[in-house]
């Protein structure tokens, strides 16, 4: 018992070492709003059955079956189940007011062409007197491209003022499969 708890416990530094390495190498996708507020990418995920952690060290976690029940129910994933193939897109929202209109996200094609606004999949949150972070499941795209990576552009869009493009990331698309003509 107490070889395997030792043995746990060193798999434990060893996943975190390698957590924060990755971290370092890929560093995470943010975006500074023109409201101020601070939105970070925490994952795109496409198909049909949308599993995402919210944290990357949730996954190694649930894995350790001796840990307390208690504990696995704060690093339960975030789920998302579509009908067809789509593209999800996972973030976190730091700092926004009631009066922050939300983040917009566009697909861009290899030829720099936007596709329309993702379908926005983000709760009301405007009758809340403050707000801290906000973090889920921001936009669902019904389709997902056909190429092995694919570009995400994030804007704000004030009802008096043109859209704010705030940044733009790549992505390897992972269910991409190659035609087999």
């Amino acid at each position: 018992m107490r070889r395997g708890l030792c043995l746990a416990i060193v798999l434990l530094v060893v996943l975190s070492i390698v957590i924060i390495l990755i971290r370092w190498v890929f560093p995470p996708r943010v975006a500074r709003l023109p409201d101020g507020s601070v939105l970070t990418i925490l994952g795109v995920t496409t198909g049909t059955n949308h599993v995402f952690y919210s944290k990357p060290w949730y996954r190694a976690i649930r894995v350790l079956s001796f840990l307390p029940r208690s504990i696995f129910s704060k690093t339960d994933p975030f789920g998302w189940r579509s009908s067809s193939p789509s593209v999800v897109v996972w973030c976190s929202w730091h700092g926004l007011k009631p009066s922050s209109p939300p983040p917009e996200f566009v697909l861009v094609d290899g030829s720099g062409i936007e596709s329309q606004p993702l379908e926005a999949v983000l709760g009301s949150y405007k009758d809340m007197v403050t707000i801290d972070e906000v973090r889920g499941a921001f936009a669902v795209s019904k389709t997902v491209p056909q190429t092995r990576t694919f570009k995400l552009r994030v804007y704000q869009r004030y009802p008096t003022h043109p859209p704010v493009r705030s940044a733009e990331w790549q992505f390897k698309n992972a269910s991409y499969a190659p035609n087999s003509n």
